[in-house]
């Protein structure tokens, strides 16, 4: 599995972040993906990225979180399941 680190969420369109909304920065956010799912995530991102290349928006949010799942580093680690 992959271990993106530094990977930070937000509740507000991309076009609020790129016009330097910045509340909630200071989270962050640890998720783990296989092969396939990491495929999806980049797949999709560039998607979006593309759309606002084509419309001319800015797409420094995206390339950010694109950037930090491309060049996230890969960790082991155990998944325990506990019954409640």
């Amino acid at each position: 599995k992959l271990y993106i680190r530094y990977l930070r969420c937000h509740r507000h369109p991309v076009s609020r972040l790129a016009k330097g909304v910045s509340d909630m920065r200071d989270k962050k956010y640890y998720i783990a993906l296989d092969d396939f799912e990491r495929r999806v995530v980049v797949n999709c991102l560039n998607e979006m990225r593309n759309n606002l290349i084509s419309k001319g928006k800015y797409t420094d949010a995206v390339d950010e979180v694109l950037l930090k799942i491309i060049d996230a580093k890969q960790k082991k680690f155990k998944v325990i399941y506990k019954e409640a």
